[in-house]
């Protein structure tokens, strides 16, 4: 326990910039200071510091072990934190970054039940680019799944399990008909996801994909959800998107039991830790549930 001591105390030296500092930061004497270094390079078989009359230095092996230490020491700082918190409600500030379109249309209709049962949790919500997922200023990412991620330094859950599938608006489907079938799909106006395209498919698991016409895509979800609210066209997107409109009448699921897409996973990400702080944890629980 000594030895871990002297690390964070070598810490906080390289930090302030001279073992002075430290001492006076520590309320000991700067020999103390010098004292515990050398016993510490000595149990490492390394040299950490080169000293001169007015500065110090890392040498390589120091600089290596203070990047160490740094992870170890704010994970020890986490375990110290959350053990004195066991008997107490999660608390603390707890920052999410996820895709716009996720933050709107589907954390924000759960984070408020969420905010009852945990009032001292304070929810800071990042919207990011779904290629910025995981992002690294972060307590947790949520986005659909990374295909190929793969990291040595995050983990992923899944929390949610969904497929695209297929709604347009009333007014639509009584002015166009409804289609009975994918071939149907063909003579409607299909708006589709994605910009500089020349040909556009939707692939569904359980029917032939098929080459969709319209006068409208984007490259943004939300735009496709306003043109089927306006009785433009049948889009393609998961249920849980929509699922106020659904509920409302807005919108109408069809061809249900022939198009949907293979499914999807929405993943929550954290980086690896020795200790999941409280607060990640009861907030990845309460999205599964």
């Amino acid at each position: 326990m000594a030895r871990f001591r002297h690390a964070l105390l070598y810490q906080q030296v390289v930090e302030l910039g001279s073992m002075a500092a430290a001492a006076r930061e520590q309320g000991i004497a700067p020999s103390v200071v010098s004292k515990h270094l050398a016993e510490l390079e000595a149990s490492l078989g390394a040299q950490l510091l080169t000293r001169t009359t007015r500065k110090i230095a890392m040498t390589e092996a120091g600089e290596y072990f203070y990047h160490s230490i740094c992870g170890i020491g704010a994970n020890w700082q986490a375990l110290q934190d959350e053990t004195a918190r066991l008997n107490k409600r999660p608390a603390g500030k707890l920052s999410i970054a996820a895709p716009s379109l996720v933050h709107s249309r589907v954390l924000m209709t759960v984070l408020s039940g969420f905010a009852v049962h945990y009032p001292d949790v304070k929810l800071e919500l990042r919207c990011v680019d779904y290629e910025d997922i995981p992002f690294d200023r972060a307590d947790i990412s949520i986005a659909r799944k990374r295909e190929g991620f793969d990291s040595a330094t995050y983990v992923g859950v899944p929390i949610y399990s969904y497929s695209n599938s297929l709604f347009a608006s009333s007014d639509y489907l009584a002015k166009h008909g409804e289609p009975q079938n994918t071939q149907d799909l063909l003579h409607h106006q299909c708006l589709s996801y994605g910009v500089g395209k020349s040909r556009r498919y939707w692939h569904f698991s359980q029917a032939d994909s098929i080459l969709v016409n319209g006068h409208l895509s984007s490259n943004d979800t939300e735009v496709l959800i306003r043109a089927a609210l306006q009785h433009q066209g049948i889009v393609y997107i998961p249920r849980l998107l929509v699922s106020d409109e659904i509920e409302r009448g807005l919108l109408k699921p069809i061809l249900v039991n022939q198009c949907q897409s293979e499914p999807f996973e929405l993943m929550a990400y954290y980086r690896k830790q020795a200790y999941l702080p409280q607060k990640t944890r009861v907030l990845i629980d309460y999205l599964i549930k």
